[in-house]
């Protein structure tokens, strides 16, 4: 028998909620007043045609008394999962700019505690005027979650600007409009009026961390 791995993520998962589910004795319609959701949210779960974001997972894992990477995973796969590993693909330098790395094979380290390592990248620190951050450091985000700029106000965040222009980090503010914002940067410095192609929150910032070997992972 193939293994869940082998699955469409989205599927995979779909699959173990709906297990979750039977296994509270609950119709589509009460669970999802229980996570206060609609039922048609509870249906495009459960056939893979949506997936939950991260804070849904856990609240289901919650209800169902168990880990997210459990939910997510599934009860085989959980300790294969905390094994894997995530490639580093850019570098954060002067000017809170990114640069994107081009190592074959990349720097894997290992994941955040609740990520999906199959979505997750990380960013490391190069530069030394990045105060608070320092050399060395990792920061982490999701590809799968990049939002609309607007969504990510007040937090730290990866953002291309537009017309192919850098990608940068830093707290994302309003502009004058809704299609302009300013990213302000940790060590007081600020760009305004940016016009943004998406953004990502960073996830957890990582003052230290363990590389893994390259060979780790293909």
């Amino acid at each position: 028998m193939a293994k869940m791995a082998s699955m469409d993520p989205a599927a995979a998962l779909g699959r173990r909620i709906r297990t979750l589910r039977a296994r509270l004795q609950l119709t589509q319609t009460a669970f999802g007043q229980l996570l206060d959701v609609a039922q048609p949210t509870v249906a495009r779960w459960e056939s893979g045609r949506h997936m939950p974001d991260e804070d849904m997972i856990r609240r289901l894992a919650s209800i169902g008394h168990l880990s997210p990477a459990n939910l997510r995973y599934g009860e085989s796969e959980e300790a294969e999962a905390g094994e894997r590993s995530i490639a580093v693909i850019a570098e954060l330098g002067s000017g809170w700019r990114l640069s994107w790395t081009r190592k074959a094979p990349p720097e894997r380290v290992p994941p955040p505690a609740e990520a999906d390592p199959r979505t997750t990248v990380a960013i490391r620190v190069r530069d030394t005027d990045l105060a608070p951050l320092q050399p060395g450091w990792l920061l982490f985000y999701a590809r799968d979650r990049r939002l609309p700029p607007r969504d990510c106000l007040g937090k730290l965040t990866v953002v291309q600007t537009a017309d192919g222009g850098d990608a940068l980090v830093g707290e994302l503010r309003p502009g004058s409009s809704g299609q302009r914002f300013d990213l302000s940067s940790w060590d007081g410095g600020a760009r305004h009026e940016l016009r943004l192609t998406w953004a990502a929150p960073v996830i957890e910032i990582r003052p230290r961390y363990t590389p893994l070997p390259a060979t780790d992972q293909e």
